[in-house]
């Protein structure tokens, strides 16, 4: 039976892993999302650095304020997902209760646990878990992280601008070298970028206010198909010592060639044994 490159298997599980395609992206989320009366996201911002083919840095902001006791529950634990080519550098969190005093979040209250526990074929998908504490109707809830991303890959490239709940402020920011190839698409109406070109760097950003919360029905297709959003598409990958080029299928088709070519040509030993068969 052929066996499938490891570093293959990895390209196909992130493509079709909802972990880097949609909802997260990278960014923490609530587990269990509540319905729109239980909670409202305050602000929530992603800025996303390319440095080269194979780093990025990416700092995240979020603060909601939660509702009712449902949306303590529903919110009360993000998680942020990380991998062995993602590493999570800083977090800072903390709840503000109606008292107005902050409560700031200490590094045992932060869980380190398996994305996905079951199933050991993603058993380096990890996440960290905030447990905010006293969380009550009206807490705000705010947190933060930074993450060093070693393989452009796994960067997060989708960021929904409409959220189950209200949301007052959402921003996106994207700054990158201008000799690399970055595509950037806005789906299902959300907004074009303001671009800036300064000393060799490019920025877009994108901002939006006061979105009204996505009712979900029986029946309807997939968010992902519903929702406005930014798809961030880079187009050149350093990967395993390779350079990819994702610009089109012909690119990943000679980066999967050259991971098999040597595999597909038979040893002098299996020549010699392939001669020695005898025809039925």
């Amino acid at each position: 039976m052929t066996r499938i490159p490891r570093t293959l298997l990895g390209l196909v599980i992130l493509l079709a892993c909802p972990l880097f395609r949609v909802g997260t992206s990278l960014a923490a989320s609530a587990s269990h999302p509540a319905p729109v009366d239980d909670a409202v996201l305050l602000e929530e911002s992603f800025e996303i650095e390319i440095l080269s083919d194979s780093e990025a840095m990416v700092r995240y902001l979020n603060r909601t304020q939660v509702l009712t006791v449902a949306g303590a529950e529903a919110y009360g634990h993000p998680a942020i997902p990380y991998l062995p080519a993602v590493e999570i550098r800083a977090i800072r969190a903390s709840n503000t209760p109606p008292s107005g005093k902050r409560l700031e979040v200490r590094k045992q209250m932060i869980s380190d646990d398996s994305s996905f526990p079951s199933f050991e074929l993603y058993s380096d998908s990890r996440q960290r878990v905030i447990h905010f504490p006293s969380v009550v109707p009206g807490s705000v809830l705010e947190y933060g992280y930074e993450q060093a991303v070693k393989n452009l890959a796994y960067l997060p490239h989708v960021f929904p601008f409409q959220e189950e709940i209200p949301a007052r402020l959402k921003t996106l920011s994207v700054r990158y070298p201008s000799s690399y190839p970055l595509r950037a698409a806005a789906l299902q109406g959300a907004p074009e970028p303001r671009r800036e070109e300064k000393d060799g760097w490019v920025t877009l950003r994108w901002e939006t206010r006061d979105l009204s919360p996505l009712r979900t029905e029986v029946g309807m297709p997939p968010i992902g198909d519903v929702s406005p959003a930014i798809r961030l598409f880079p187009e050149r990958v350093s990967w395993g010592g390779q350079t990819l080029d994702l610009s089109s299928w012909d690119g990943i088709a000679r980066w999967h060639w050259s991971l098999i070519r040597e595999r597909l040509s038979p040893s002098a030993e299996v020549k010699q044994t392939a001669q020695g068969v005898q025809p039925l």
